[in-house]
């Protein structure tokens, strides 16, 4: 039954699949965007609002249990949202923050452990942790 009480129709029903195709296309979408980082994270919320639900930002706030002034901020790029609060956005989206590389096939980006140690300030030669029997 549908929320006026009447039995939904076979027109509703194509209705509602269509939106959830749509609904998951603008997901698989946003995916791709992150990924490539052709659009924020501030950007990402702002499509899944408008684009997925069609809902204001006041109502947006209020399914995501954050307040409206903290997502103005997020999808403005003004804002420092915790993981938290942005996991609480995503996940009604069945999305979850992850780390990845930005561009796994380029070779600075994979730095061996030496190349690493180069870049950090040194505290003591090598060979004193050698001396006290300790890595650096």
């Amino acid at each position: 039954m549908s929320n006026d009480g009447s039995k939904p129709t076979a027109d509703r029903l194509r209705r509602r699949e269509t939106g959830i195709c749509e609904r998951l296309a603008v997901l698989q979408q946003i995916q791709g965007d992150i990924a490539e980082r052709s659009i924020t994270l501030g950007e990402a919320v702002r499509v899944l609002r408008v684009d997925a639900l069609d809902v204001t930002q006041r109502e947006f706030a209020r399914i995501c249990k954050i307040s409206q002034r903290t997502l103005v901020h997020i999808e403005s790029g003004t804002g420092n949202p915790t993981v938290r609060t942005l996991e609480s956005i995503f996940k009604k989206f069945g999305l979850y923050l992850t780390l990845g590389r930005r561009n796994p096939s380029d070779p600075e980006r994979l730095k061996t452990r030496d190349n690493f140690q180069m870049t950090l300030p040194r505290t003591r030669t090598d060979d004193q942790s050698d001396a006290r029997g300790k890595d650096p």
